[in-house]
């Protein structure tokens, strides 16, 4: 009941009644769990059971208790069925329990940001689901599963930084969808995740083969859906999810007026969803990286103020979703992408002091982020720009020795011995010492002929100023 109603699944006022609903069936799978383990049964249809146990507890776990218990729930009902596969390697049903398990697992650790062990749980489901069939082809519930893997792996890939595996990944699940939805025309959950799959693939090639296509193919299968549907909530959201997806691929493709106007469409959408359903957290989610991509896109066409107002409004709706949902790390690093975009708008405004307030903290998130998941590349991307960002800003004020610091995320105990050396080598390097004369900067635009002689200026001042503090002499 509570994962059907998503009102009372996601509101965080009434977490106090889903716990109490769920408690009852948890305590029961609870009780079964350890009654099976105590009765040693090792008859397949003992251990079968034992496992499904695992597996609801799991599910119960996560929504009102501790992910780490739910965790475990998983991993051992993975190895029951790993037991059941190893003493019958030929049993297709047993298979099918372990990867289903697996995909459990996969989906359970990729929430907990263990990036690297999802990717192995769901890359050993698809091995099964792929196995052939030897005397009849995969019925469609196979094919189904074995689009839904590569479709995760792909995820898990993106956020590792492989990209070109990720897509092609996603590549492997579109072509499974695009058959399944010829041959099920009238399915629309078919058509939907192909087109959710197409998107993802536009959005790590925005500028590739793919683009007009996946312009044509999202809008196309969303408007009609929308359209045949309009009562249906999560086709709505769709629409605006792909109005959203092409309006990052406009600004991709250095369109900023046009993606303005489509991102400006789906916050219409969005915000009658959350005013319709406003404990949904995916809407409040979407509504958000709207405003911010909306910030973005107004800073570009010349509205600056208006850029950091609407930046300032997801701010506002990712910071409560935090809030009701420490746990959930995409909120945090939708948090994180939020406070930098403001960040650098406001260092565009001159507002040096609240750019670096906003900056401090994306710094904080990411450095949480990264700790907790140190396999995923976004997080670890998010965190570098951090320390990037700040590391500008100080050299715009004029604090450049904290500035280099910054950039080598180093303390202040470990500046000398650490940053002096790097700058002696690029002031002596031959390479870069000819870059600095003036017949080789001619050649150069004017705003870079500047950006060097200040850089070097910077490298001369702040090298000066380590040196004098270490009480060094002498030539280097």
């Amino acid at each position: 009941m509570i994962r059907e109603t998503p009102e009372l699944k996601n509101n965080p006022d009434l977490a106090p009644l889903r716990r109490k609903l769920l408690k009852e069936p948890q305590a029961f799978y609870a009780e079964l769990r350890d009654r099976l383990q105590k009765d040693r049964g090792t008859t397949p249809a003992s251990l079968i059971r034992l496992s499904a146990a695992n597996s609801i507890l799991g599910h119960l776990t996560n929504e009102i208790g501790d992910r780490r218990d739910a965790l475990r729930a998983f991993e051992e009902s993975t190895a029951i069925r790993q037991r059941l596969v190893d003493e019958k390697p030929g049993n297709g049903d047993f298979l099918t329990g372990l990867a289903d398990a697996l995909m459990d697992l996969g989906a359970m650790r990729r929430d907990m940001n263990q990036t690297a062990k999802a990717l192995e749980s769901y890359g050993k489901a698809l091995e099964i689901r792929e196995r052939p069939a030897k005397s009849k082809p995969w019925p469609v519930r196979y094919r189904v599963q074995i689009a839904r893997c590569h479709s995760q792996i792909g995820t898990l890939l993106g956020a590792m930084g492989r990209t070109a595996e990720s897509i092609a990944s996603y590549e492997r699940a579109y072509d499974i969808q695009e058959r399944l939805a010829t041959e099920n025309p009238s399915n629309i959950q078919f058509q939907t995740e192909m087109a959710w799959t197409r998107g993802n693939i536009a959005r790590q090639q925005p500028s590739g083969p793919s683009y007009k296509d996946a312009i044509e193919k999202i809008l196309v299968i969303h408007e009609r859906l929308a359209r045949e549907k309009p009562s249906v909530a999560w086709y709505q959201r769709d629409l605006a999810w792909a109005y959203h997806t092409l309006g990052f691929l406009q600004a991709s493709a250095g369109h900023p007026a046009e993606a303005l106007v489509l991102h400006e469409k789906a916050k219409v959408i969005q915000e009658r969803l959350v005013r319709d359903q406003p404990s949904v957290t995916r809407y409040q989610s979407d509504l958000a990286e709207t405003c911010r991509s909306i910030g973005s896109g107004l800073e570009a066409t010349g509205r600056l103020p208006e850029g950091i107002g609407s930046c300032k409004q997801a701010l506002d709706i990712g910071g409560r979703l935090t809030d009701s949902h420490p746990s959930v790390a995409q909120f945090r690093s939708n948090l994180v992408e939020t406070y930098l975009d403001l960040g650098s708008l406001q260092i565009k405004a001159g507002s040096q002091a609240e750019a670096m307030a906003s900056l401090e903290k994306a710094l904080a998130l990411s450095e949480r982020l990264t700790r907790d998941d140190p396999a995923n590349a976004h997080f670890s991307t998010n965190l570098a720009g951090s320390h990037h960002d700040i590391g500008d800003l100080f050299f715009m004020v004029g604090r450049t020795e904290e500035a280099w610091a910054d950039a080598f995320e180093i303390g202040p105990a470990e500046r000398k011995a650490q940053v002096a050396p790097a700058l002696r080598h690029w002031r002596d390097d031959f390479d870069l010492v000819g870059i600095r004369d003036d017949r080789e900067l001619t050649k150069l635009p004017e705003h870079e002929q500047a950006g060097f002689r200040k850089l070097w200026a910077d490298v001369d001042q702040l090298l000066a100023s380590v040196e004098a503090n270490d009480g060094q002499k002498g030539k280097h």
